[in-house]
């Protein structure tokens, strides 16, 4: 009679590496698809996404007579958009946003072509003023206690409760926590 719960079967894995609570965690999931009162077994978050990290070349960035702020509101223009003005639209202010094209916006491998315009108008890449790594880290990550935690969770076929199938799990996952 309590408030729903979204699945009735979750065991949540915790500790402090994400490379080893995914690992046990994958291990969890491979024994809750091997049961028959299982369906949809998945994790709670896992996906990873690419990134881009730039590393700065203040030398350089200073010989050229840029800055910080020349090279971010660069990136921000070709990425999200930059506000150049503003438009009226009856009593609504509408923006002007310059950005690139969607596909320019997206593609980490030209990032390095993009042009920093300097104070006497030269165009320089942005590969000239900074290390580009693309990588790729965690979405999200959950944190209980300070912990991390991830969560492997299903739906039950009908006819059976999460703790009857919970109960059938639990031999076979010590194995899995023990080793």
């Amino acid at each position: 009679f309590g408030p729903p719960v979204g699945f009735p079967v979750q065991f949540r894995v915790m500790g402090p590496d994400a490379d080893e609570v995914r690992r046990i965690a994958y291990r969890v999931r491979e024994v809750m698809l091997r049961s028959t009162l299982l369906r949809d077994v998945q994790l709670e978050w896992d996906e990873k996404v690419r990134t881009a990290n730039l590393r700065l070349n203040e030398d350089e960035i200073r010989r050229l007579g840029l800055s910080r702020a020349d090279v971010s509101q660069a990136l921000q223009t070709v990425s999200a958009g930059l506000p150049v003005t503003q438009m009226r639209r009856g009593e609504e202010g509408v923006d002007i946003v310059l950005r690139a094209q969607p596909a320019e916006r997206l593609a980490l491998e030209d990032l390095g072509s993009v042009s920093v315009p300097n104070r006497a108008g030269a165009a320089v890449p942005l590969a000239q003023l900074a290390r580009i790594e693309v990588g790729f880290e965690d979405a999200v990550v959950t944190r209980r206690n300070r912990d991390i935690s991830l969560a492997v969770r299903a739906d039950v076929i009908d006819g059976v409760q999460g703790p009857h199938a919970t109960r059938q799990l639990w031999p076979q996952l010590q194995d899995v926590v023990a080793n």
